[in-house]
């Protein structure tokens, strides 16, 4: 929207285990909402729940590309972005696409799946030795880098955690 108004320019954002997408049904395209869905702490059902609760009455916001980016038609223009998805989160699959998506159309991305946690492993004490890592991920990307130090370029760099 930013972007689209032209008020002013977001430089960089950074996404941990977006939502990008409309769908998290037994139908959805992305396997991770099939796979990660059904029986984790963050369900399906209660996603849903959360997204209507957020969307409000007005049902037509469901199909907007503010509510579910992947749904925008261009991706061109965006900040410089660091996408962090969680393997066991039932979105996983639709962050990376939205990554992949604004790298396709030129934006500076940088992506990483963190094994072996759920959504919301973030939330944890930094003493957490994933969250740690992630803390790492975000300052090198704040610091204009990579996280092997190398200057932040147009690719989409998927790296697990070590």
């Amino acid at each position: 929207m930013a972007r689209e108004r032209g008020d002013f320019r977001v430089e960089s954002q950074i996404l941990l285990y977006p939502i990008t997408y409309n769908d998290h049904t037994q139908g959805s395209i992305f396997a991770s909402v099939r796979e990660n869905g059904y029986n984790y702490i963050l369900t399906a059902k209660l996603l849903d729940d959360y997204k209507k609760l957020y969307i409000g009455k007005n049902k037509e916001n469901w199909n907007s590309q503010y509510f579910a980016p992947l749904l925008a038609k261009d991706f061109s223009n965006q900040p410089q972005t660091l996408v962090i998805t969680a393997q066991y989160a039932p979105f996983r699959d639709e962050g990376e696409a939205y990554a992949n998506a604004l790298a396709m159309a030129g934006n500076k991305v940088i992506l990483h799946r963190i094994p072996d946690v759920l959504h919301g492993y973030f939330s944890l004490s930094a003493r957490f030795k994933v969250v740690k890592y992630t803390f790492k991920i975000i300052n090198s990307f704040l610091d204009g880098e990579n996280n092997h130090g190398e200057k932040f370029e147009k690719t989409i760099k998927l790296v697990s955690f070590g």
